[in-house]
């Protein structure tokens, strides 16, 4: 299965059907939350930024289409991206961007419409420091994020796979889905609640 046919199946499901399908699934921490109204999917491209936005901006030079920033936190608390590098990521046809840490220019990046998530928003810039690494295992949102895991994201929250296990648990997810849809059907045609989950 190629990446659009992976991505045009998750898109109309939700996170919840891979976290009700497998626990395999790494759930990202809630207080990193949407901050762009869009869901996000895509590969991971993981950023240690050493409290430094110049690892943000190499990590753009370095990433491809298809993949999601996933950028470690930072101590200082100061925006580590907002529209300014949400534009050149999308001009990139990158997938999003997720910052466990802040973000500013809320406005502007809701006007760029890349998916784009983080823990809090600062209106002061991180400083540039010393180099951070990149596409190494990071810790986002208290789980580890590897290069080229499939991330996932909506309004419920983001989730974190590996491809090999990403497409098996696709399929689960999906059936999930179709048994919810039988369920809300029958609690819509107003069966009684000991048959509806039969």
């Amino acid at each position: 299965m190629n990446f659009q046919e992976m991505k045009q199946k998750t898109l109309k499901l939700d996170t919840t059907h891979f976290c009700d399908a497998s626990k395999k699934v790494r759930t990202i921490s809630e207080k990193i939350h949407q901050i762009v109204n869009e869901k996000i999917f895509g590969y991971a491209f993981t950023v240690d930024s050493a409290d430094n936005v110049d690892s943000i901006v190499e990590a753009l030079e370095m990433s491809k289409p298809n993949d999601v920033l996933v950028i470690s936190g930072n101590k200082s608390g100061k925006a580590l991206a907002g529209e300014i590098l949400a534009t050149i990521a999308k001009r990139k046809n990158l997938s999003g961007i997720i910052i466990d840490g802040a973000c500013r220019d809320v406005n502007g990046l809701k006007k760029v419409g890349l998916p784009f998530y983080a823990k809090t928003i600062n209106p002061n810039v991180a400083d540039a420091k010393k180099m951070g690494r990149f596409q190494i295992p990071i810790t986002c949102g208290k789980v580890i994020v590897n290069p080229g895991d499939i991330i996932f994201g909506d309004e419920n929250g983001l989730i974190a796979v590996t491809e090999k296990d990403f497409i098996c648990i696709l399929a689960l997810a999906e059936a999930v889905f179709e048994k919810e849809t039988i369920w809300l059907g029958r609690i819509k045609a107003d069966m009684d609640l000991k048959d509806v989950f039969k």
